[in-house]
């Protein structure tokens, strides 16, 4: 488009023209740069949308196998259950020996209630359970079948003459008999008495065996203050006025 002369009596209508058509140009050409980047981004956009749904989607996939993996892991739950054995107090309370079947494998748990006024203490392999009635300062051996055996030391024989255990308790009734059963092993229990001496407060450690119910002093141990604790490689830790040994089932001591 040639640009007009000054002279030419169309000059003004001619340039407007002319800027008409510019101003045209312009706007299209705006038009179709806008058009063209618009088109750019919803090809970028689609594109970014179709990765985030690919990640998305494998993502997806490997949580469910992980999940399936985990799952697939899991063990299978075991079939436990909690049963009891009863048992009568020398007061009329009821107790139960409580064992945990576990597949058939039978292990002894605690008693039930707690709060019953007894003790309990159960073999290293789980397989039977000592009760102390502890008004009676009985003990009875229970075994994994629920055979009960009363264990107890019933009287005291010496030069003097025999004490039985009900008569004690009658004259004495805070005198301590029997207290405290741990296991010592399988077949020996130990436990803490102020016998063989009435008149001492001085406590001392006996032991029986649940096969012949025979129950004897062990020689070397006594205090004060005496605690039966954990079993341990040495034997069953023994703690007399501090002072620490520890007890086999042959009633030899360890220091």
């Amino acid at each position: 488009m040639g640009k007009p002369s000054i002279f030419s009596k169309d000059y003004e209508r001619r340039m407007r023209k002319r800027r008409f058509s510019i101003v045209i140009v312009i706007i299209v050409i705006v038009v179709i740069s806008s058009l063209g980047s618009l088109y750019m981004k919803g090809k970028l956009f689609k594109s970014s949308n179709k990765n985030n749904v690919n990640k998305a989607a494998v993502n997806k996939n490997t949580n469910a196998s992980s999940k399936t993996q985990t799952t697939e892991k899991k063990p299978a739950a075991k079939d436990v259950k909690e049963e009891g054995y009863d048992l009568t107090l020398s007061g009329g309370k009821q107790i139960k020996a409580i064992y945990e079947n576990n597949n058939n494998d039978k292990k002894f748990k605690y008693i039930d209630p707690a709060d019953a006024n007894a003790e309990f203490t159960i073999s290293p392999s789980g397989k039977s359970m000592v009760v102390l009635d502890k008004s009676a300062q009985t003990m009875t051996y229970i075994d994994i079948n629920g055979n009960k055996t009363d264990i107890s030391y019933n009287q005291y024989a010496s030069s003097s003459g025999t004490f039985t255990r009900e008569q004690v308790l009658q004259g004495k009734p805070d005198f301590i008999w029997c207290s405290s059963p741990e296991f010592v092993d399988e077949e020996n229990i130990a436990f803490i008495s102020q016998l063989p001496w009435l008149q001492k407060s001085t406590k001392y450690i006996w032991m029986v065996n649940t096969k012949n119910k025979q129950s004897v002093q062990v020689q070397g141990i006594s205090g004060e203050n005496v605690k039966l604790d954990k079993i341990t490689d040495k034997g069953l830790t023994v703690i007399a006025d501090d002072k620490t040994v520890y007890l086999k089932g042959d009633k030899s001591i360890i220091q």
